[in-house]
């Protein structure tokens, strides 16, 4: 209970369901219903409505385990499983305001083995702290999400913590075909100990099962202390066992409690930051709409090494969950341009990271491939032409 106190104003008592106000202006609000959490940051997943997708908007996903699209979630083909999908960040939603992951079926394939195809999320230790694992103080958490496919039926997620154990099946059904639909799953506590991860290592990793192959279909029992990860419950759908199948999520939420609250929406600002502490697209990336093919930007400031080599640091945005590594997928012969009082030239060269002198905050890289510098002179390093992403990632 909280009480509000309204100067200056006075009405007849008045009672609603929410706000009880007494005949000298006093106000008693009730707030119920938060899940046992806060009113706001109760949900622990980061870019649960698909707004920030820093890589691309649309890519191909084949095989392995990467981010095709959208920050923070993971397409998986485990058992070396090749698929033939587009994985998008699509204009939909429940609202028909927002957007949503969608993975798209180009090609129809079965599953064999445990062979499986898994749209993978993962938390940070440090952030699922409240719920209590392993603890007898272990609180229930629930985990809503909105979905979408053309193809019904019964369709498998599976929760790990720690190194896959404990971990847990859990079910959903899509009721109707090419209808948004809510669903929520709330979970058991689990008060057993077990063996924790470092603070900034994974805590939590829920994956979205999407094909499965027949050796990785097993009932749904509860937390298991075996590591059985990559699992899928009895009746798992085939969704690529046709062209043109469809499956879309968003408004991805978990929080603490037995109840499932409205989505709580972030802004824009705050879903970016958040993924950046994972990935941050500097240049050629999709941030806020903008995606330039030849994204003439200024990566640093450094110095010349010699005639055709320099150094520059580069401030990130947000710390980084550890010291990140390059990605790159930059191409051209003129991708990146110094300038410098001995040249103005351009490379064909990627850079290369030097982890010994880097942190959380900022980045040393160092650059081949120029002609014609002065050593030691100052510069100033951009990048210039030529299409691809340049990023920095430290993903889980």
């Amino acid at each position: 209970m909280s009480t509000l106190r309204v100067d200056n104003i006075r009405h007849n008592s008045a009672t609603s369901d929410a706000i009880t106000m007494a005949s000298d202006g006093t106000c008693t609000a009730k707030i119920t219903s938060v899940g046992g959490g806060g009113l706001s940051h109760r949900n622990v997943i980061s870019n649960g409505a698909m707004t920030v997708s820093q890589r691309a908007t649309s890519a191909s996903f084949t095989s392995g385990a990467v981010f095709p699209a959208l920050d923070r979630f993971k397409a998986v083909g485990n058992s070396s499983m090749t698929v033939n999908t587009t994985i998008s960040q699509t204009a939909d939603s429940p609202d028909g305001l927002g957007y949503c992951l969608k993975v798209l079926v180009n090609a129809s394939q079965t599953p064999s083995g445990s062979e499986n195809f898994i749209i993978r999320y993962s938390g940070e230790e440090q952030d699922i702290k409240r719920f209590g694992y392993g603890t007898s103080a272990c609180k229930e958490a629930t985990i809503s999400f909105s979905v979408k496919s053309n193809k019904t039926g019964t369709y498998s997620v599976q929760f790990y913590l720690g190194n896959y154990v404990p971990n847990i099946i859990v079910t959903y059904t899509i009721n109707s075909a090419n209808t948004w639909e809510r669903k929520t799953i709330t979970l058991p506590t689990y008060t057993t100990s077990f063996s924790h991860n470092a603070d900034n290592a994974i805590g939590l990793m829920i994956d979205w099962h999407l094909s499965s192959g027949p050796d990785d279909i097993v009932g749904t029992t509860g937390w298991q202390t075996a590591a059985g990860n990559a699992r899928a419950a009895t009746g798992q759908v085939n969704l690529l066992d046709a062209t043109s199948n469809y499956w879309q999520m968003t408004n991805v939420q978990f929080e603490v409690g037995d109840t499932a609250t409205s989505y709580e929406h972030r802004s824009y600002e705050d879903e970016l930051r958040s993924c950046q502490r994972y990935f941050y697209g500097h240049s050629g990336a999709n941030i806020n709409g903008s995606n330039s093919s030849t994204p003439d930007t200024v990566l640093g400031t450094g110095s010349c090494q010699a005639g055709h080599s320099v150094s520059i640091d580069i401030n990130l945005p947000v710390p980084m969950r550890d010291v990140p590594t390059l990605y790159s997928t930059v191409t051209g012969s003129t991708r990146y341009r110094v300038n410098s009082a001995g040249a103005n030239t351009n490379s064909g060269s990627d850079p290369v990271i030097w982890t010994a002198g880097c942190s959380h905050t900022m980045v040393i890289m160092d650059l081949a491939g120029f002609s014609g510098l002065v050593n030691n002179a100052a510069c100033t390093v951009r990048r210039y032409q030529g299409s691809g992403v340049l990023g920095f990632s430290a993903e889980l």
